[in-house]
């Protein structure tokens, strides 16, 4: 966790700074804040640093070509690249947080150091206290063999509780440990395995319950300058300040995991905002189409009035023209019949009715049995 970074001005540097370090080894780099502190002191001290990291969150090839020759990176778990970095004068792990990991990670640097024939590192550990001092984490539980691992699931922990959390507490993004203080459980339940297996050794162990807990593991066989110890003893704290320091740590974690839970509060809101507004867009385009739509409608309508209009006054132009014909032939009639041709017209339509009544008379005549016959 980045956290350990927060003990390198007042811990790991000063300590470390008392061995005149020629070889530098960081596990676990997340955003290199650490290890840009690391590679200025190499800089200064002419020291070499080794990198570990599968999956740093920043560009690799741009820290190599800042660095150069004082750096060699490593895109590998820590299990993976140890044997080959050989022996180191200091280590900062900050990797894997699980038992498997850290204790092998221990016996990688102890054996590298056993085969120059060289001192143990001083070895610096971070996250030893709550949550994963007594509980596994896994960042790819496939990196882990099965019978190496505990059981495990992706939810939160709390302070002072075995039980995971579904869904809440601290870090429930993460495969946690199931059970919490077990065998074989936890990066400081990996450290002291590590030194009471090698109890002829007279490994040291000392640590730092603040900030996740930081852990610093010697050989207390191996020389050490005297300034290492003095430096040591002065960072030692007396009971009433460890005390203190636990109240602040409990108080410093409580606020953490109400942090993460607020988080999840706010990142459910916004997911629920980012749908409301995809709503709201979606909305907004159908009412842009039905307005679209509605000003095609006012367009079409506005056009047809045109030409509802232009049709009305053709159809006046031809009623007039019409009207106007029709005035004009009543005025030939009128002046037909006031004509000679008309008087003529009219006394032979009288001509013809009359001849019409006496062809009905000379039937009459000619005929009278048939209107005898008529008549029975």
């Amino acid at each position: 966790m980045a956290e350990m970074n927060l003990f390198w001005a007042d811990v790991i540097e000063p300590l470390a700074a008392e061995l005149k370090p020629r070889t530098l080894l960081e596990i676990g780099s997340f955003a290199g804040g650490g290890t840009q502190r690391l590679l200025d002191y190499c800089r200064r001290s002419g020291a070499h640093l080794h990198v570990v990291d599968p999956k740093p969150a920043y560009d690799v090839q741009a820290l190599r070509a800042q660095w150069g020759e004082t750096l060699t990176y490593h895109l590998a778990t820590s299990l993976a690249a140890l044997p080959s970095i050989g022996p180191v004068d200091v280590a900062l792990v900050d990797g894997d947080h699980n038992w498997y990991t850290v204790r092998n990670e221990l016996e990688n640097l102890r054996i590298n150091a056993a085969k120059a024939n060289v001192a143990f590192p001083l070895v610096f550990l971070h996250d030893v206290c709550w949550p994963y001092g007594r509980r596994d984490l896994y960042y790819d539980p496939d990196t882990v063999p099965a019978d190496q691992r505990q059981d495990y699931a992706n939810a939160g922990v709390l302070p002072g509780q075995s039980a995971l959390i579904p869904g809440g507490g601290f870090n429930s993004h993460c495969f946690n440990a199931i059970d919490e203080g077990n065998p074989r459980n936890g990066v400081r339940t990996a450290i002291e395995d590590f030194v009471a297996d090698h109890a002829g050794e007279d490994f040291a162990l000392e640590i730092f319950p603040v900030l996740f807990g930081l852990a610093i593991v010697y050989r207390r066989s191996d020389w050490l300058p005297s300034g290492f110890h003095e430096r040591l003893a002065q960072m030692r704290l007396a009971p009433t300040a460890q005390a203190l320091v636990a109240l602040a740590e409990r108080e410093r974690v409580d606020a953490l995991v109400e942090i993460q839970a607020l988080e999840r509060r706010i990142d459910i809101l916004e997911r629920r905002v980012s749908a409301a507004e995809g709503v709201v867009r979606d909305n907004q385009a159908q009412m842009g189409l039905v307005s679209e739509r509605l000003n095609r409608a006012r367009n079409d309508a506005k056009q047809f009035q045109s030409m509802a209009a232009m049709k009305s006054a053709e159809v006046a132009i031809v009623k007039a023209d019409l009207e106007a014909q029709v005035s004009v032939l009543r005025k030939k009639l009128a002046r037909w019949e006031t004509s000679f041709v008309g008087r003529v017209a009219a006394g032979l339509q009288q001509l013809a009715v009359w001849q019409a009544g006496v062809a009905r008379g000379i039937r009459r005549a000619i005929h009278p049995a048939s209107r005898a016959r008529q008549k029975a």
